[in-house]
């Protein structure tokens, strides 16, 4: 990254270069890799392309494979330049929101348990419309992660009681000392406005006070 632009190799050695400046939204960082696929293959569409009505998270099956181009069953096709989607057999609870199936197969390992909350949980067991299966190697773990719900906390929640109380007794001081600072500029700026306002007057009755004739 330099002067405002980031600069690319590819896998062949070129090179390439994006302006970061005004306009640039954002870019996507991926990998090309061979993936099977064959009439009746479920595929998830992992970017939004608008023209092509495709939607990041959206499930497709194959209806045929056409040169470099996926027929769906809906009727449209995966052209050639479109190429961010993956198998769709297996997904994420967050990618699963609003989606069904007869059967559902949940996988909490206990390397992905740190992500396992109530919520979540909820989301993965609910999308089997007649039968749901969990997998774990961690009972225990998952049982304890799934009462817990994901709320946010507050910055002031997390530190402890005794830490919260200097915390809140610190933020009164500041705000003591900025009042106290605020009146005294307040003050004097009206004592200056008076200054001014009298300097003004006595400018004005010089001015307009009545001139009388010296005899020379």
């Amino acid at each position: 990254v330099e002067h405002d632009s980031l600069k690319v190799q590819r896998a062949d050695g070129s090179e390439g270069v994006f302006q970061l400046g005004r306009g640039f939204v954002s870019f996507d960082v991926g990998e090309t890799r061979k993936l099977r696929i064959a009439a009746g293959d479920k595929l998830l569409l992992q970017a939004n392309a608008a023209r092509k009505r495709f939607i990041n998270g959206e499930l497709v099956e194959v209806h045929a494979i056409q040169g470099d181009s996926v027929l769906l069953t809906d009727g449209r096709v995966i052209p050639q330049n479109y190429r961010s989607f993956t198998h769709g057999y297996a997904v994420t609870s967050h990618a699963a929101q609003g989606k069904t199936a007869d059967e559902v197969l949940v996988v909490a390992s206990s390397r992905s348990l740190a992500a396992v909350h109530q919520q979540q949980f909820y989301v993965s067991i609910s999308r089997g419309r007649e039968r749901c299966q969990v997998f774990t190697d961690d009972v225990d773990r998952l049982r304890s992660h799934v009462t817990h719900s994901s709320r946010r906390l507050a910055a002031v929640e997390v530190v402890p009681r005794v830490r919260q109380q200097k915390f809140m007794e610190r933020v009164l001081q500041r705000g003591h000392r900025f009042l106290k600072h605020f009146r005294q500029r307040m003050t004097q700026s009206h004592s200056f406005g008076r200054g001014i306002k009298q300097i003004r007057e006595s400018s004005y009755e010089h001015q307009h006070k009545p001139r009388r004739s010296i005899r020379v």
